[in-house]
Formats: C-alpha cells, structure tokens, sequence
C-alpha cells in the first residue's frame, strides 16, 4: 500500500460519534480529528470499528480516544487531504474496561 511511505503527521482529536449496535446497524463509531501540513489545517475521520464488546457508551469512547488526545496521520504527498489515520498505539483491552468487581 502505497500509504505506508507517506509523510506522517500528528492528529488531534477533537470529538467522537457513537452509533448504537444492532442487526442492521453495525458498530460505526467514529473520531473526528484535525492535522496541520505546512501550516495549514485539514479535518479528517477515523472509523472505530471491530470492536464489538466496546466502545458502548461516551465514557468508554472518552478513555479510547480522549479529546486533545493524539492519533498519527499519513498524508498524500501533493495532496494532504487525502490521508490515511491510526491511533499511535493500541493499549490492551483490560487498561480501559478494568474487571468488574463481580468478574474479579
């Protein structure tokens, strides 16, 4: 994928969307985020999908991606509109979802 030779810049996110699950829903929940290339700012999305047993709820998207919290973007040379996102590091499940006192 030609992506991955990409210049890479830092994001920020600045909100999120939750989608409720169901059959004919599917999770589709959603960072919305900003990056600056050359001193000019540029908007993008990043789709939080494949989770199915998380996020449920604003507090657990909150703890996945915090406002002002950082997520890495790969950028078009020529063209920073299109670009490519992905959190910077993906902590295991249990640092965001701690068992709960009747799993312990």
């Amino acid at each position: 994928m030609a992506s991955f030779s990409w210049p890479e810049v830092e994001g920020t996110v600045q909100s999120y969307r939750l989608v409720p699950f169901g059959r004919k829903n599917p999770a589709n929940n959603g960072v919305s985020f900003s990056y600056a290339v050359n001193g000019e700012y540029y908007a993008g999305e990043l789709a939080v999908t494949g989770q199915r047993k998380f996020p449920k709820n604003e507090e657990d998207m909150e703890r996945l991606y915090p406002k002002g919290s950082k997520i890495r973007v790969r950028h078009k040379p020529g063209d920073p509109s299109v670009y490519v996102a992905f959190k910077a590091q993906v902590p295991h499940r249990s640092e965001y979802f701690p068992p709960r006192d009747d799993q312990r």
